[in-house]
C-alpha cells in the first residue's frame, strides 16, 4: 500500500511510479520510509545494484526512478546501461534464492518466512547447507548468463 509522501518546505515532486517518487530533494520509497538524498545518486557504486540486494524493491520501478533523478540533476553516469542489467541480474538470483529458501521452510513446516522480511541465521546456515540450496546454479551464472524473467 503505498503511502502519502511527506514533502519539505520547498520540495516538488518531478517523477513518481508504483514503488518511488523523485523529488527536488531525493527518491523517496512509497512503500516503506526509505530515501536517498539527491546529492547521493552519483555515488560510484550504482544504487541499483544496493537496491538490488533488498528484496522488497522492484528493481525496474527503482531504475525508472533513478534515471529521472539522474537526469533531474544533470548527471552522466559512466556505463549506466552496464549498471542497470547488473542490477536486475541480481535481483533476480536473489529473487530465486529468497523463493527456494521459503519454499525449503514450508516443506519441512518450518516458519512461514512470506511473511518476513529478515531470516534468522540459524535458518539461513541450515538452508545453505540443505540440498535444495546445492540444487541452486550458483549466484555467478545467474549474472553472468544474463537471463531475465519472462
Amino acid at each position: 500500500m503505498a503511502r502519502k509522501i511527506r514533502l519539505r518546505r520547498g520540495e516538488k515532486i518531478i517523477f513518481q511510479n508504483r514503488q518511488w517518487a523523485v523529488t527536488t530533494k531525493g527518491i523517496k520509497c512509497l512503500d516503506i520510509h526509505y530515501w536517498i538524498d539527491i546529492k547521493h545518486i552519483d555515488e560510484p557504486y550504482p544504487w541499483p545494484l544496493q537496491m538490488a540486494e533488498k528484496s522488497w524493491v522492484n528493481i525496474d520501478a527503482f531504475i525508472e526512478a533513478w534515471l529521472a533523478a539522474l537526469s533531474y540533476r544533470g548527471v552522466k553516469y559512466p556505463r549506466v546501461a552496464e549498471a542497470i542489467e547488473l542490477a536486475r541480474s541480481n535481483a533476480l538470483a536473489i529473487k530465486r534464492y529468497n523463493e527456494a529458501f521459503k519454499a525449503y521452510f514450508v516443506a519441512k513446516g518450518g516458519p512461514d518466512y512470506s511473511k518476513y522480511r529478515m531470516y534468522k541465521p540459524s535458518d539461513t546456515k541450515e538452508f545453505e547447507e540443505s540440498s535444495a540450496a546445492k540444487a541452486l546454479p550458483p549466484f555467478w551464472e545467474w549474472q553472468s548468463s544474463g537471463r531475465r524473467e519472462a
